[in-house]
């Protein structure tokens, strides 16, 4: 059906009722988010998570980074800091108040670490946090 729908874009105006956010994103150019009959918003997929960027930096090292951790967490831009285990590695998740400031700041930290930075990433929001966000919104 995915596949039917990927041919068929650019063509013709298709409209899909699914919870399935993944494929949403895969095959619609514009999403209509709805909540008990109420349109909740509307747009494009890149603008509907540009509204919602969440600003997390994900940080992969090779080494033990908890110190780093324990002094991002004490920094005034970093809202809270999420450690991952992958496999032999650590991901650190950093979300932060202020994005330029991060951006200033946090490869400056990890150089002075003296740390083995394996990826540096500014997460994106996906159709499903938008979703989540925006319902968790609607229903406070």
């Amino acid at each position: 059906m995915l596949e039917t729908l990927l041919a068929l874009k650019g063509q013709t105006t298709v409209f899909i009722s699914t919870h399935i956010l993944a494929d949403v994103e895969r095959v619609c150019d514009r999403v209509a988010i709805v909540n008990h009959g109420k349109l909740v918003t509307s747009g494009s997929v890149d603008q509907l998570r540009a509204q919602r960027q969440q600003s997390i930096f994900e940080l992969e090292f090779e080494d033990d980074a908890a110190a780093l951790a324990g002094q991002l967490a004490e920094m005034p831009w970093v809202k809270s800091t999420d450690r991952l285990e992958r496999g032999n590695r650590q991901v650190f998740q950093v979300q932060v108040i202020d994005v330029g400031e991060a951006n200033r700041e946090l490869l400056r930290l990890v150089y002075e670490s003296g740390l083995n930075l394996l990826r540096y990433e500014l997460i994106q929001a996906s159709l499903e946090d938008v979703f989540m966000e925006l319902l968790g919104e609607e229903n406070k």
